[in-house]
């Protein structure tokens, strides 16, 4: 039996509107998107709703850390302590790198943000070591080396 074209044109239509339909991010109803495909939201009372649950997580993460300000000051304390030199393989801005914070014991594995377990790391070697568990002799040096020293 052939099709007229109108009914083409609403079959495609109709395809169309079934397949442009996926599940909101926050309420999981199903919407078809109306600006774009990476569309996530089907209202804008569910984006705002993810928004200020993301606020609240920033919030109560930068809480466990004593705030903003003592995180940048124990940043700081912690490049001091290691003489802003990359405590993995010895080099230091002057050689071109960034500088970052690293936990010798990942906070994956149980690893505490205080400053015994924190290390000065370039960015190559913090992201070369991600979040692997260095052996216990070789944790216990970087711990034991950093127990002595205070940091404000």
């Amino acid at each position: 039996m052939l099709k007229t074209t109108t009914q083409r044109a609403k079959r495609r239509i109709l395809n169309k509107t079934i397949l442009y339909q996926k599940p909101c991010k926050q309420c999981w109803e199903t919407f078809r998107p109306t600006r774009s495909n990476s569309q996530k939201y089907c209202s804008v009372e569910c984006r705002t709703k993810v928004q200020k649950k993301q606020v609240e997580q920033w919030k109560e993460k930068h809480k466990e850390n004593g705030g903003s300000s003592t995180y940048y000051k124990l940043r700081f304390e912690i490049f001091k302590r290691d003489g802003f030199t990359c405590q993995y393989c010895g080099r230091t801005p002057e050689d071109g790198i960034k500088l970052q914070i690293d936990h010798v014991r990942p906070k994956k594995h149980g690893g505490k943000y205080i400053p015994e377990n924190l290390i000065t790391s370039c960015l190559e070697c913090n992201c070369g070591k991600s979040d692997i568990l260095l052996d216990a002799e070789q944790e216990k040096r970087f711990i034991r080396a950093y127990s002595g020293h205070s940091v404000k």
